[in-house]
């Protein structure tokens, strides 16, 4: 089995930064997977991805017996989460049910919650025609790439999350872009819904049958294998998706249009399915959004799907996002080590990743939080 970079090729459009991804060759088959999984594992948390073609996955069934093979702690539920997903009888989950043509921009998966998957495993069971790339952000580099007064903001004040949800799943216009707060807390009950919030450190705020939540946390997380700061957030703002539009040119005049459109429902109260600002609660300046976007965008890579592709990325260090789809198009994720991430008095916008839920690890260089790695 050999672990290389991949070069650019026509399943790849970025800017050049394509060692972020790696890829397995030889060990294609579960088999081979399970005699390999400690190099692999090392390889995704070195590079921050890692794909492995020509798995002859072809069902749910078929992608969850794959990668049981590396030993995550696969998590069975989607709680708290904002994408639109059905819950899933397994361990497996569809990637997203937000509607085909619109972008999903990056963010590191469930950025506007305290707690995590360390390690996301995608498959491809249905490859799409047309479009439908996964793009890939390296957050390690994206951080260093930013402006000092950003990364300084970053550090002392972390990042806040808002969120509106309704009860029932919510369409803006026919876009599906969020579920409901009765799929994502899995009951209709709001007082059951105010508990599990307030059990993690999340704000609520009732507007009717529609649902607020705040969240502040840290946008800089430390690696714990390579000890090096990364920025981690979900890059969700009204700019973000205006910036994302330049990346659809030439592309479907629908996929424009629907872009469009949720950058208007980010723009409205009760119809902003995340958006992001600083600690304090400001929001970005219009410098400030276009140095994220600029500096995510302007180091990405995005990857187009060959059925039977497994990518198995760390959630720390590769953030992730969407281009607009040309049905048909299935892919699946599955989510495991679900982590915490703290924060503290001295370097609030600072944190590490913290022990696995329920299991102890070390103090942090923040001396509030630990540290959890994988052999």
């Amino acid at each position: 089995m050999q672990i290389k970079t991949l070069n650019p090729t026509d399943d790849l459009r970025g800017n050049g930064f394509h060692e972020q991804l790696a890829v397995v060759d030889g060990a294609n088959r579960a088999s081979d997977t399970a005699q390999f999984r400690g190099e692999i594992l090392k390889a995704a948390t070195t590079h921050g991805a890692v794909l492995i073609r020509g798995t002859g996955v072809e069902s749910n069934e078929d992608f969850e017996e794959f990668i049981r093979v590396f030993d995550l702690n696969l998590v069975s539920d989607y709680l708290g989460g904002t994408s639109p997903r059905p819950a899933a009888p397994s361990v497996v989950f569809s990637s997203t049910e937000a509607d085909a043509a619109a972008v999903i921009t990056p963010h590191t998966e469930m950025a506007y919650l305290p707690y995590r998957p360390r390690f996301l495993c995608f498959g491809c069971l249905v490859e799409p025609t047309e479009a439908g790339e996964t793009p890939l952000y390296p957050m390690q580099r994206g951080l260093k790439a930013l402006p000092e007064a950003v990364r300084d903001k970053l550090a002392s004040q972390g990042l806040r999350y808002t969120r509106f949800m309704h009860k029932e799943r919510h369409g803006w216009f026919g876009l599906q872009i969020s579920q409901s707060w009765s799929e994502a807390f899995a009951s209709k009950d709001k007082a059951d819904v105010e508990r599990v919030c307030g059990e993690h450190g999340l704000e609520t705020r009732w507007f009717g049958s529609i649902l607020r939540l705040h969240a502040t946390l840290p946008g800089i997380v430390i690696h714990p294998e390579s000890g090096q700061p990364c920025l981690n957030m979900y890059a969700c703002h009204w700019r973000s998706l205006l910036y994302a539009n330049r990346f659809l040119r030439g592309r479907r005049r629908r996929a424009r249009m629907r872009n469009a459109v949720g950058m208007a429902a980010q723009r409205f109260p009760f119809t902003t399915f995340v958006k992001v600002g600083w600690g304090n609660g400001e929001s970005f300046s219009k410098r400030e959004a276009l140095e994220f976007d600029r500096t995510l965008w302007g180091h990405s890579l995005a990857h187009r799907w060959r059925k039977g592709d497994v990518l198995l990325i760390d959630n720390v260090l590769t953030a992730h996002g969407r281009l607009d789809v040309e049905p048909p198009r299935k892919v699946v994720v599955s989510m495991g080590d679900l982590y915490t991430v703290e924060k503290s008095d001295e370097c609030a916008g600072v944190g590490t990743v913290g022990g696995a839920i329920n299991e102890p690890g070390m103090d942090s260089p923040c001396g509030a939080v630990r540290a959890l790695s994988r052999a």
